[in-house]
């Protein structure tokens, strides 16, 4: 995410994003059996953004790309940002979803609450801007996956799907109540409680949750396969569908 810098000229943007998927490429050519790439995408300009997915799945080997949850403050419904995410779902690129800055922060100026609360928060919005905007219906194949458990979506879906039986406007352009679209989506694991993972697995089923650990952030998982593994609630067939199964569905996995 600090690598995004989507408000910055986009001359500069599209420089930047080319840089750093270069060093994502040796990354992956030197040690092809432990990384697969997302790449960075400069979404200050969608054209360069097409351009750039297309170089990164097509010539450098990458598996997908890295956004942002908003592009400068700009949600996900945003007409104008739909020909990337048709491009990713064209070309079977893995979109993976990460905070990209909160623009809660002013009410949140003390404790981390920036992070514990306004990361979540940044999460749900991309997604309940991407339900209600009607925008899965025009990429249904899109493989997109949302860090952090999808932040606070999966427990506030009722009232996701109550209002889109009750406000007109929540109901202008999706074709489906918000929880069907909650199963086609994917998130990572990074919960912070079993509780939680628990409560993602059987809202949106376990075919949809990918080890997350947010390396190496203090807010990560020390040993993410470890905590996994010592969930009690979860089935073996569970812990081995969220430690590689999902993902091997999604992209080709490094041979061991």
């Amino acid at each position: 995410p600090p690598l995004f810098r989507y408000y910055i000229d986009a001359k500069d943007g599209i420089a930047a994003a080319r840089e750093v998927n270069d060093e994502l490429h040796r990354w992956v050519t030197t040690w092809p059996d432990i990384y697969l790439g997302l790449a960075t995408l400069p979404l200050q300009d969608v054209d360069a953004s097409v351009a750039e997915l297309d170089r990164a799945m097509n010539e450098l080997g990458l598996v997908g790309a890295a956004v942002g949850t908003h592009v400068d403050g700009e949600n996900w419904d945003a007409p104008h940002l739909l020909p990337v995410l048709q491009a990713a779902e064209e070309m079977g690129a893995l979109v993976f979803v990460h905070p990209a800055g909160s623009r809660v922060g002013g009410a949140l100026p003390r404790y981390h609450m920036r992070n514990f609360i306004g990361n979540p928060f940044e999460t749900t919005v991309a997604i309940g801007s991407l339900i209600f905007g009607g925008v899965l219906d025009k990429v249904p194949d899109l493989k997109i996956v949302f860090a952090h458990g999808g932040g606070f979506a999966c427990a506030d879906i009722g009232r996701f799907d109550h209002g889109y039986h009750v406000r007109p406007e929540a109901s202008e352009h999706p074709q489906h109540a918000p929880s069907d679209y909650l199963k086609r989506l994917f998130f990572d694991s990074l919960t912070h409680s079993e509780a939680a993972l628990r409560l993602l697995i059987d809202t949106t089923g376990i075919g949809q949750v990918v080890l997350g650990t947010d390396y190496p952030a203090d807010m990560g998982v020390a040993r993410p396969k470890e905590w996994i593994s010592s969930c009690t609630s979860l089935t073996d067939a569970e812990k081995a569908a969220i430690l590689g199964e999902n993902l091997a569905r999604l992209v080709p996995l490094p041979s061991p």
